[in-house]
């Protein structure tokens, strides 16, 4: 789960209807998961920290994901 506080744009409808552009592309600033509970955590991607959470989203490291969020608290 990657998400981004980033995302803009003037309506909904429009960004639907209109073709798909590099420009409307945000970098994502949090990243989250779900334990083995339920419970949802959601933590900062920092520049410190993007390359380890990326390489560990691309592997499904949910392990790795955790240390970083932890780290991120």
């Amino acid at each position: 789960l990657v998400l981004s506080g980033n995302w803009r744009s003037s309506s909904r409808i429009a960004a639907a209807a209109s073709e798909s552009s590099s420009t409307d592309c945000v970098e994502p600033d949090s990243f989250g998961y779900v334990d083995e509970t339920g419970k949802a955590h959601v933590a900062k991607i920092t520049e410190a920290n993007k390359k380890a959470i990326y390489g560990a989203l691309e592997k499904g490291d949910v392990a790795a994901l955790r240390t970083e969020a932890a780290a991120a608290a």
